[in-house]
């Protein structure tokens, strides 16, 4: 190489050397040789001199001659030379930094390297983007100029203004350079949301409220999530899309209603059940009110409509996996859930407490009350003694004919007749259409009275029914499809019941205030945050009654022991506001001797306790999909829960009185979920957790991120004296209608595969379309609780045969002591 680079040069300088004047070969016949001895001649230089007075070099000259030496060096190496080879040398005798940041040549290939990577990240970092920022960090208008600020400017405070920050620099020339990227402009962000906005299918009525398409909600549910839903459905085992219902709002001071579109065809995740999430939910509609009859018939239309439709047809269609041009039909059950007020109104009935589901009555006229004998072997004797004790479901047309309701006019077609059972009304379609206008006449008070009538409490409990009158049931099936919500029914009500009367109902004020305090410290805040004149009982939470039951074997024994203390050794300081520990509490021979004849109420009540947390794990059993999901399976899981849900209500009517008892959840438990769990399957794939969580979610969205002013007409506004200028300006997007565009764009950026979108999806996005979650632990509240396995009563018996019950202790020391026992359990210890 040294050999090919030193002929290159001799090469080059014998180049230049004839190029040169006056040197080289003669040409035009010329003799250069003789002009050049003349020349000699004529300036004093002696003949025999040959050569010229070697001159100083020049700087230009000396810069010109190494640039072509090092040219015709690099030219040699031919055109298979290595520029790795150049450039290692360059940098071995320290010029390659120098050439790239201070020769004036290189500066634009620099800034077209840095220029390029900037218009990348600015390819990036599109409305899209800036969009995905806005939602998922939860940002105000404000706070994304923050964001912007502080990524790409900074504040000079001499010219007061943000500068853009240079990247990059030229040496030479202090006007070139290259800014930062910055994020997309507040504008081309806002009209990039206003165009996912308005392709959701999103209608807004006259008052705010906000409604789409059930049918449309469903298709995309199934579609977008396929991969974590089971694969196969016929028409034995249809596809169960539900509508979840539920009002909230009064943190905000004014009442909301949500409606949700869900599924209950989520498969299992490893050794467990994946169930509904809030971010898989489809947002159906969103008003401003509660969610009574009135409201919300007045209010869904659109959507209940839709619902309709769907279970009319049966069926939904899917876009083929195969084959983006084809379709495959879906057969489907639509199914709705909701706590119990919800379910009331959905269907049209009073909120007063009643059967709801089921055409049993209170008292003497019906089986209120009823719970079998004995353990049942098979699914057959249930059903048979279902039968025997009259217990029916609600149909359609029977809730129609209680309302004085054509059932075909409900349901969008023709007059068809009716009997109604309870008072013999059997009109013909032009009486029928007479009293309805007639109902149309009157005024909110006839009305009222009219309802009281149709409900005369003195003509029994079977008067209708409960039902009201001229209004029929919003969805058109029977409340055999009405699912039982288990968040409400067991965590809730079950739960608040055995927790009030075994725990609380009975205790003297002192007790009830240890109580209080030991849930304080324990971390559960809903109880807690009760007034002194409220029921703390009632203010429970789902998800804080699912972590109570998780650790019930740490919180119970104190609580039960605290309970069943006797009241004269509970010391009490009223002036410190506290308590005086006493030592540990063991019972004497004499009442030792007393008990061995009856078991105490303490240990009744830990067994109690059991009972309960045994029916909560036969809930939380995974249960199987596919050829495993058999006729067979569903009637074993609903015997199981038939006989651990009789014994429960068995213990909750002994702990409530008869002249006190007015709850039907017993009933509903015992009577109404086992017979769905054969037709609809797994309960807790249907429960209103994630309704529950997405209701939450829209409040936090309406506090942080909406406007609340109210829709306001068109106003005009006049400037100063010396700006005559005037402008109009109305308020016409209401805050229900920013925050069901939120949750409905929220949705559509975490699930949205195509190439506009596919490029900000995170980790998490892609394992809830193909699992259903979010990480695999994340279901594991999802639906039910994991109970401790542990017996209550023997941990309870324990304690009390070694003597070791400490009752009388502060219930801040033993709600801390329990809460670090639930921290080492979590971590492992």
């Amino acid at each position: 190489a040294l050999d090919a680079a030193a002929a290159a040069v001799a090469a080059e300088e014998e180049q230049l050397a004839a190029d040169a004047p006056g040197r080289g070969r003669p040409t035009g016949g010329v003799d250069r040789e003789a002009q050049f001895e003349t020349m000699k001649q004529e300036i004093g230089i002696e003949p025999n001199r040959t050569k010229v007075p070697p001159r100083e070099p020049s700087s230009a000259s000396e810069a010109r001659r190494g640039v072509a030496h090092m040219a015709a060096a690099l030219r040699g190496r031919g055109e298979g030379a290595n520029i790795n080879l150049i450039a290692d040398a360059l940098q071995q005798a320290g010029y390659l930094e120098r050439l790239i940041i201070e020769a004036h040549k290189s500066q634009p290939i620099v800034k077209g390297i840095v220029g390029g990577a900037v218009s990348k990240l600015k390819e990036h970092w599109n409305a899209r983007h800036a969009v995905h920022i806005w939602d998922r960090l939860g940002l105000s208008r404000r706070e994304m100029d923050d964001l912007d600020h502080l990524l790409s400017s900074i504040y000079d405070p001499v010219l007061g203004k943000y500068v853009p920050i240079q990247i990059w620099s030229n040496p030479t020339d202090v006007d070139d350079f290259v800014v930062a990227a910055r994020l997309a402009s507040r504008p081309a962000r806002e009209a990039e949301y206003r165009t996912i906005t308005s392709g959701l299918g999103i209608t807004v009525g006259d008052d705010g409220r906000c409604e789409r398409d059930a049918g449309a909600c469903v298709e995309r549910l199934y579609d977008v999530y396929r991969g974590s839903l089971r694969d196969e459905y016929t028409a034995e085992r249809p596809a169960l899309p539900v509508l979840f219902l539920d009002g909230t709002g009064g943190s905000l001071n004014r009442g909301i209603c949500h409606g949700t579109i869900g599924c209950a065809d989520f498969k299992a995740v490893g050794d467990s059940d994946a169930k509904q999430s809030r971010a898989t939910l489809q947002p159906l509609f969103l008003y401003e009110g509660s969610d009574h009859s009135a409201p919300l018939e007045a209010s869904t239309q659109l959507a209940i409509a839709s619902y309709n439709k769907l279970v009319h047809a049966g069926y939904f269609d899917r876009v083929s996996f195969s084959s983006d041009n084809e379709t495959e039909r879906i057969p489907c059950r639509p199914i709705t859930a909701a706590d119990m007020q919800g379910t009331k109104s959905t269907y049209m009935q009073l909120p007063c407490c009643h059967s709801v589901f089921c055409k049993c009555q209170r008292g003497e006229q019906g089986p209120q009350r009823e719970v079998p004998d004995q353990p049942f072997s098979t699914w057959e004797e249930v059903t048979s003694w279902y039968a025997e004790v009259g217990c029916e479901f609600k149909t359609y047309d029977e809730m129609c004919a209680w309302a004085h309701y054509s059932p075909g006019v409900a349901r969008g077609g023709a007059f068809t007749e009716f009997k109604c059972e309870c008072c013999g009304y059997e009109p013909t379609e032009r009486q029928w259409r007479a009293d309805l206008a007639e109902w149309h006449a009157m005024t909110d008070e006839e009305r009222t009275k009219r309802q009281r009538a149709h409900q005369d409490p003195y003509a029994g409990e079977q008067q209708h029914f409960h039902q009201l009158l001229y209004h029929p049931p919003l969805p058109h099936h029977g409340m055999d499809r009405a699912g039982v919500d288990l968040l409400h029914l067991i965590y809730l009500n079950l739960f608040k019941h055995l927790f009030n009367y075994t725990v609380h109902h009975n205790l003297p004020a002192a007790k009830k205030k240890k109580v209080r305090e030991f849930c304080k410290e324990a971390g559960f805040y809903s109880y807690d945050a009760a007034s002194d004149d409220e029921d703390p009982a009632k203010r429970w939470i789902g998800r804080e009654v699912k972590r109570f039951l998780e650790n019930a074997d740490k919180y119970l024994p104190f609580l039960l022991q605290l309970a069943h203390f006797p009241d004269d050794d509970l010391d009490v300081d009223d002036d410190d506001d506290g308590y005086v520990a006493d030592d540990t509490y063991a019972p004497t021979a004499d009442d030792l001797a007393a008990e061995e004849l009856e078991e105490p109420d303490m240990m009744k009540d830990a067994a109690r306790w059991d009972r309960f947390l045994e029916l909560v794990r036969a809930f939380h059993e995974p249960w199987p999909q596919g050829d495993e999901d058999t006729d067979e399976y569903r009637k074993a899981r609903a015997l199981i829960i038939v006989n651990l849900a009789a014994a429960v209500c068995k213990d909750l009517y002994e702990l409530k009185p008869l002249d006190g008892v007015a709850s039907w959840v017993p009933h509903i438990l015992l009577f109404i979920v086992p017979r769905q769990m054969v037709e609809l399957g797994d309960p807790a794939r249907r429960s209103c957790d994630a309704c529950e969580s997405f209701g939450a979610m829209v409040k936090t969205i309406i506090k942080t991120a909406t406007c609340r002013r109210r829709i306001s007409t068109e106003t005009q506004h006049t400037g100063s004296r010396a700006n005559r200028r005037r402008w109009r300006q109305s308020f016409t997007k209401g805050y229900i209608e920013q925050a069901f565009n939120r949750v409905s764009a929220r949705e559509l950026l975490r699930s949205d595969t195509s190439d506009a979108n596919a490029a900000y999806l995170q980790r998490q996005d892609y394992t809830r379309m193909s699992r259903g979650v979010e990480t695999v632990a994340s279901h594991r509240q999802r639906g039910v609780a994991a109970t401790p396995s542990g017996s209550i009563h023997a941990a309870l018996g324990a304690a009390r045969g070694a003597g070791s019950m400490e009752a009388d202790v502060s219930g801040k020391e033993a709600g801390a002591a329990a809460r670090e026992e639930v921290l080492k359990r979590r971590r492992g210890e």
